[in-house]
């Protein structure tokens, strides 16, 4: 094997804002050969997930990591201290500072797959309109703005968003989006 492959140069400089669709959530094992513990065996992982946060909150976003808001952070309401508090909306830090998650989430027994929605805020406010597993813009010429990805099996692996919708949703809302990815070879 390369070590330049282990090494991740590919990846590591990377800039998620320079790209034209940027993963809101992923779970993906993008490559998967041989058996774990035996020469030749070789995998590739990428996991990410976000938050977006009140722009004046960015600084204290800093302290949030892969296990706060990754993947297997889970999406639920929650009851504290006699306080509702809906499955789309994320709390951190002393300061009772609040996030939104762009998507949810939905577990619904051991037999069915895992569903994402995308936030129904950030559906309505762009018009957009799903087809199948892509949310497409009619005013705009039915250009895709997100969309999901899934496995042959139906299990959702990957939901993206077009850089520059997501960029005027945040802006109209004063929001920064909060990303933690996580690689692994």
């Amino acid at each position: 094997m390369d070590q330049s492959w282990f090494e991740m140069r590919d990846v590591r400089n990377r800039k998620l804002d320079n790209g034209v669709w940027i993963p809101l959530r992923a779970v993906n094992t993008i490559d998967h050969q041989g058996r774990y513990g035996y020469i030749g065996y070789r995998e590739e992982f990428f996991g990410a997930g976000s938050v977006a946060v009140p722009i004046q909150s960015r600084n204290e976003v800093n302290e949030l990591n892969w296990s706060s808001i990754g993947p297997h952070h889970p999406h639920h309401c929650d009851i504290q201290e006699g306080r509702y508090i809906p499955s789309d909306i994320y709390e951190f830090g002393q300061e009772n500072i609040s996030g939104i998650h762009l998507v949810l989430e939905q577990h619904y027994n051991s037999q069915d797959v895992p569903e994402w929605h995308l936030h129904q805020d950030f559906i309505i406010v762009l018009n957009l309109k799903r087809e199948n597993d892509t949310w497409v813009a009619p005013d705009e010429g039915y250009v895709e703005v997100a969309r999901l990805h899934r496995t042959t099996n139906g299990t959702v692996f990957l939901l993206e968003v077009r850089a520059d919708h997501l960029k005027d949703y945040l802006s109209a809302r004063s929001m920064a989006l909060y990303i933690s990815c996580y690689r692994n070879r």
